[in-house]
């Protein structure tokens, strides 16, 4: 038999009937949530300060907004195809591809993800100047030369380790 304190923070029936009513509300209404329950407004608040309590909440709002979120292509082709406002009906396109290419970026791995930056290029481009680049540049990064830069191999062929005596020549 598992101790009660190891047990896993279970959400009573009734209270997550509340949770549902709660959800389908235009405004959040404690007694009306609980009275549909069967439950009293006391409980119902009291379980609300409870930490699983509330990740359940945030859970089932999650999935009630990406069940939603789901019919949005729909929407949006049919705005698309037969809105009468041609502003819109370019915005609707103009989002549905956008949509596509978010799409792809999440099943790319996190690895070949591209993220926003500045490639730095120290030097000219046919000077022997240090080059600072990313793995994969974004299509619209730009690049911009230093002019003057040195080149970081002869910079550090000249330094001279205190340690080693200094060759004379």
């Amino acid at each position: 038999m598992t101790p009660a304190r190891l047990k896993p923070n279970a959400i009573a029936p009734k209270i997550k009937e509340a949770v549902r009513h709660l959800l389908t509300q235009e405004t959040f209404n404690f007694a009306e949530a609980a009275r549909v329950a069967g439950t009293t407004t006391e409980r119902l608040r009291d379980e609300m300060l409870r930490p699983h309590t509330r990740k359940y909440l945030r859970e089932q709002r999650r999935a009630q907004i990406e069940a939603v979120i789901a019919n949005n292509p729909t929407v949006l082709a049919a705005i698309r195809d037969r809105g009468k406002n041609e502003a819109a009906r370019v915005r609707a396109a103009a989002v549905l591809e956008q949509s596509f290419i978010q799409a792809n970026l999440e099943t790319v791995g996190a690895s070949q993800k591209l993220s926003p930056g500045l490639v730095i290029i120290v030097g000219g481009p046919n000077s022997n100047g240090v080059t600072v680049d990313q793995p994969r540049r974004l299509a619209g990064a730009r690049s911009i030369h230093e002019p003057g830069a040195l080149d970081r191999e002869a910079v550090d062929a000249e330094i001279v380790d205190d340690d080693e005596p200094a060759a004379r020549g």
